[in-house]
């Protein structure tokens, strides 16, 4: 759970991250003031070369390249590991997600979509 201090600037992650300027702390030049201003929270502490270890289930769905349907047939069937349980949080193992999907069949079966 991330913890707001007073941060003296904000980072722009993502455009999804815009949050009203209260979030990031701080105050506006005067020249700012009376204007809405769209500034971004800080979404990660990590740096952006060190990829987190645990993921969520969407997270996991996307980081092995499929959506959260087809994610949870995977981990059903067994071609993708069960979660860990965090105090009652279902987290996803980076690294047995590798593990799972370099041991999935490299022989993709073709459809009949890929021969027209």
């Amino acid at each position: 759970m991330l913890r707001w201090e007073r941060p003296t600037f904000c980072v722009l992650l993502n455009i999804n991250d815009l949050v009203p300027e209260k979030f990031c702390g701080g105050s506006l030049p005067s020249s700012a003031r009376g204007r809405p201003r769209l500034t971004a929270r800080v979404t990660s502490y990590l740096p952006a070369t060190l990829p987190p270890r645990g993921l969520s289930r969407v997270q996991a769905a996307e980081y092995v390249g499929v959506g959260t349907t087809k994610f949870d047939e995977m981990v059903a069937d067994g071609r993708m590991p069960k979660p860990k349980r965090i105090d009652g949080r279902n987290v996803w193992d980076r690294v047995k997600l590798d593990e799972a999907f370099a041991a999935l069949d490299d022989g993709a079966r073709a459809s009949e979509w890929d021969r027209l």
